[in-house]
C-alpha cells in the first residue's frame, strides 16, 4: 500500500475523484489546500500492479504531476480523541471491522480464505466470529479461523484488527496532513509527536530531492482551525523542526475499507488496461 498525492486542475476534480475512486484499492481520498490536491492511499497485490495503477489512473485523469510516497517506516498508529465533555479518551474505534495486509510473500490459499473472512463486518452474537464464518460459506472452524488471524498479524499479512471512528461524524471536522524535514535533528524529536494525543498514523515516508523533501507524515485531527493551528505550533516548537507544511483536508471523497483478494481488482485492471 502507498500514499498517492496528484495534481489536478480545479475544474477536474470531481471527475478526478470518481476515476481514482472507482479503483478497489483506494480506501481513503480527500481534497487538500495543495499544489498536489488529491491525496489517496492505494492497495495492490504486487509492485508491478501498483505501478500500473498509478501509472493508468494518472493519464485518465490527466494530472499534471504524480508523487508515490511509500510507508519506509510506520511509528504510530492510532489516535486518542477527547470525545466526552471533559477529559475522557477513547482510542479510535471503527463503525465496522477492518483488516490491513502488508506481509512480504505471499499467503496460503487457506490464508486468503481467513483474510477474506476477516475483512467482514462482524456480527453482533455470542459467537460472532462462527457466525462469520457460517454466513459467508466458509469451510474453516472458529478455533482455526481465530489461531490463523494470530499468525496472519505475527507473519505482517494483518498489521491490525480493529473497529474504524468516522472522526469528522464524532465533531473532528478540522484535520490535516502535516509533513515535516526533521533535518539535523535525528529521530529524538518523534518524542514530540509521540506524546500527542491528536497525532496518528505517523510515517517515515519517500523523498524526492528537489521536488518533496518531507520525510515524516503525521495526522492531526481536531475540532478546530484554532485547536488545529495550536498543536502543529507546539509540534514545531517542542521538536525544534521549522521546515513543515500543513495541508489542510477541504473534503473527503472516499473512506472505504480495501477488499483484499476480491475479483474487482482483475475487473478493474481489465477494464483500465488501455489507459
Amino acid at each position: 500500500m502507498g500514499l498517492v498525492g496528484m495534481a489536478i486542475a480545479d475544474s477536474q476534480v470531481d471527475q478526478a475523484a470518481s476515476i481514482i475512486n472507482d479503483h478497489p484499492g483506494v480506501s481513503h481520498n480527500y481534497l487538500r489546500d495543495h499544489h498536489f490536491n488529491i491525496w489517496f492511499t492505494l492497495a495492490e497485490e504486487s509492485k508491478d500492479r501498483f505501478s500500473e495503477s498509478v501509472d493508468a489512473l494518472t493519464r485518465a485523469v490527466g494530472a499534471s504531476d504524480t508523487l508515490i510516497l511509500k510507508t519506509e517506516k510506520v511509528f504510530k498508529i492510532g489516535v486518542k480523541l477527547d470525545v466526552g465533555e471533559k477529559t475522557a479518551k477513547n482510542e479510535e474505534k471503527l463503525e465496522t471491522a477492518s483488516l490491513s495486509a502488508h506481509g512480504s510473500g505471499k499467503p496460503t490459499g487457506d490464508e486468503k480464505e481467513g483474510i477474506v473472512l476477516l475483512q467482514k463486518d462482524l456480527p453482533v452474537v455470542e459467537k460472532p466470529f462462527s457466525d462469520l464464518i457460517n454466513g459467508h460459506g466458509g469451510l474453516m472452524s472458529e478455533d482455526r479461523l481465530l489461531k490463523m488471524a494470530a499468525s496472519l498479524q505475527k507473519k505482517g499479512f494483518m498489521r491490525r484488527y480493529a473497529a474504524v471512528l468516522r472522526h469528522m461524524k464524532a465533531g473532528f471536522t478540522h484535520n490535516a496532513m502535516t509533513v515535516w524535514k526533521p533535518q539535523g535533528h535525528g529521530m529524538s524529536v518523534l518524542d514530540a509527536f509521540l506524546r500527542k494525543d491528536a497525532v496518528n498514523h505517523l510515517y517515515n515516508r519517500t523523498i524526492y530531492p528537489g521536488k518533496w523533501e518531507y520525510p515524516l507524515f503525521a495526522m492531526i485531527h481536531a475540532k478546530s482551525d484554532k485547536t488545529l493551528a495550536d498543536i502543529v505550533q507546539r509540534l514545531s516548537r517542542e521538536s525544534g523542526i521549522t521546515d513543515y507544511q500543513v495541508l489542510h483536508s477541504l473534503r473527503e471523497l472516499k473512506k472505504q475499507r480495501v477488499v483484499y483478494f476480491s475479483d474487482e481488482f482483475e475487473q478493474w485492471h481489465h477494464s483500465n488496461s488501455g489507459r
